[in-house]
């Protein structure tokens, strides 16, 4: 259909294509698995051709890496910058040996099932009646609030082990750590940033290495070690508990806000909850004057180059507040 002008993939209310390559890669790896994917929806136009309402990132994944898009380029230019390179098969977590693959090189028996692979397909048959077709968009695109990224990672993780959920739901209702972290908006705490911010300690704390640059791959692949039993779940609640317990007693709530304001900083958080950890660790906290040290770090000229404003997402700027924050906090 798309090929002979009868599916309209990118409308003008679309959404751009937006999927990673790796996201991309893992869907790709849905369909080979046969894995249940969630429908497309089509509305039938009054010239009989259709207009995709929902299952853009889909449709064009599939098109994209089989090389129809190649053949024929989609309607819309920055649809077609999105997806002019041929895709390989990245980053698959479940089949790795599909990673490298490009539609060309998949074995033969895979690139059939490839292209008898099934995805529901429903189509809503409203002419030309634009009115309409606007509304059918609006409702399946905000009929459900979309999950956080931490909602999203629990949820998947209980299916592997729920215990490392709720080993990270515990240390979230610590009563020292809430106290450092109060200063988080109610729709955050609601949104289970609070739950985010005790996995997001861990991960850096002892894993820092893998941390590079996007946070919440990060974030997932270190949930999934704490449910396959990959760390001692003794030893990390310890060094939560007495590093939130040292924060907390020093500084309290403005543990991790801006310098002269409430407001919370999660570069903040990170630089002074690892930089702290690893000094408690080593007996080198300077816990009676942590206070006094604290306030002077937040106004430091240097630290606050790599721990306010944008753009400090990266491992090389992680360390970099972090041992700042060590060199004015040990004793």
């Amino acid at each position: 259909m798309y090929q002979n002008d009868e599916l309209i993939i990118d409308p003008d209310y679309q959404r751009l294509f937006r999927w990673s390559d790796e996201k991309q890669s893992q869907f790709i790896e849905s369909l080979l698995l046969e894995l249940p994917v969630p429908p497309l929806f089509l509305i039938q136009r009054s010239d009989e051709t259709y207009e995709l309402a929902d299952g853009l990132q889909r449709l064009s994944t599939y098109l994209r890496f089989t090389g129809v898009f190649e053949q024929k380029p989609p309607q819309g230019q920055e649809l077609l910058d999105r997806i002019k390179d041929p895709l390989l098969i990245t980053e698959c977590d479940i089949v790795p040996d599909l990673n490298g693959l490009s539609y060309q090189t998949l074995p033969p028996a895979l690139a059939i099932r490839l292209r008898r692979s099934r995805i529901d397909c429903a189509v809503v048959k409203l002419g030309s009646d634009l009115r309409l077709r606007y509304y059918i968009f609006k409702r399946l695109n905000s009929g459900g609030e979309k999950l956080s990224e931490q909602e999203a990672r629990s949820g998947f993780t209980r299916m592997l082990n729920p215990e490392a959920v709720e080993f990270i739901v515990r240390l979230s209702q610590n009563s020292h750590f809430v106290r450092t972290v109060a200063s988080i908006t109610e729709n955050q705490r609601e949104r289970r940033f609070d739950q985010e911010l005790a996995l997001r300690f861990l991960a850096l704390l002892t894993q820092p290495d893998k941390f590079k640059h996007d946070i919440e791959p990060f974030l997932t692949e270190f949930l999934e070690s704490l449910a396959n039993k990959e760390h001692d779940f003794d030893d990390l609640n310890n060094i939560f508990v007495e590093t939130f317990k040292v924060l907390d007693q020093a500084v309290g709530e403005f543990a991790f806000t801006l310098a002269g304001k409430q407001q919370f900083s999660v570069l903040h958080f990170e630089g002074v909850s690892v930089a702290a950890a690893r000094l408690l660790g080593e007996s080198r906290l300077d816990i009676p004057n942590l206070n006094k040290k604290l306030l002077s770090l937040k106004d430091d000229d240097q630290f606050r180059r790599y721990a306010v404003g944008g753009g400090k997402n990266s491992n090389a700027q992680f360390n970099k507040r972090v041992s700042i924050a060590m060199e004015f906090l040990r004793i």
